[in-house]
């Protein structure tokens, strides 16, 4: 839908450009807070998923210590103090994933079977391989939430897309910053629906979209464009010196 939205905007922007209705010299850009079609009560919250996936992984890091104190009482005659990611009295550090959980979930496997004949401790094995089972499926939730987020601070469970916005009417909504550049006729040239609540880091890739837009058309050398100060910052400023247009 997208791809075929693009093409007839394309096709109706140079048709008014080749009858003159539009002048691709001066042009303005302002962006709009629109609300999305979602659930506004039904929003993730970054702040929440690093505070939640955080416990998850204290209590993880619990259960492996309990393993490691395990071993220690049961097979400190041999050498064997906790398991693989720890050496010889010495701790590795490592990144905790659900990837990780899953490995020691194997190695703890294997260690369960391995205990067939001390049914004491094989029991506290299996208690703790429960518990790590559905931890890793609470880490994997908060894995899939920070994957969603992709940066931002919020998104929709009914619409992923969209983003939690303060809306014109001071009201918290899941919505898209919609981005549109006129030209001096008022006719818009370009449009991008963006993710971010402030507008100046929208400016660079709904430039990108314009330039593509602008391909084939009758492009002046020397293009100006005018915005508020929302879009002010040095990185914009650099970009658009990039780019040969007059802020």
């Amino acid at each position: 839908m997208q791809g075929m939205t693009d093409v007839v905007f394309k096709q109706v922007l140079m048709l008014l450009v080749e009858e003159g209705y539009v002048d691709l010299e001066d042009l303005y850009v302002d962006g709009s807070k629109w609300e999305a079609n979602a659930n506004r009560h039904q929003v993730v919250w970054r702040k929440n998923t690093l505070r939640h996936q955080g416990k998850v992984e204290q209590r993880i890091e619990a259960l492996l210590e309990e393993i490691k104190k395990l071993q220690v009482a049961e097979d400190e005659q041999y050498g064997r103090r906790d398991l693989p990611e720890v050496g010889e009295g010495k701790e590795i550090s490592v990144v905790l994933n659900s990837a990780r959980v899953s490995e020691q979930l194997i190695k703890l496997q294997a260690l369960i079977e391995q205990k067939s004949e001390e049914k004491a401790q094989q029991k506290a094995l299996k208690k703790i391989e429960r518990r790590l089972r559905e931890e890793r499926q609470k880490l994997e939730k908060y894995e899939e939430q920070e994957r969603l987020l992709n940066g931002r601070n919020s998104y929709s469970k009914t619409d992923v897309d969209a983003t939690a916005l303060r809306m014109k009417d001071d009201r918290l909504l899941p919505g898209y910053n919609v981005q549109h550049t006129t030209s001096g006729g008022q006719y818009i040239v370009n449009w991008t629906m963006e993710q971010s609540a402030s507008d100046s880091p929208t400016l660079p890739s709904h430039l990108d979209k314009l330039v593509e837009r602008q391909q084939g058309l009758p492009v002046p050398e020397q293009q100006n464009l005018g915005a508020d100060a929302g879009y002010g910052s040095e990185e914009n400023y650099a970009d658009l010196g990039n780019r040969a247009l007059n802020a």
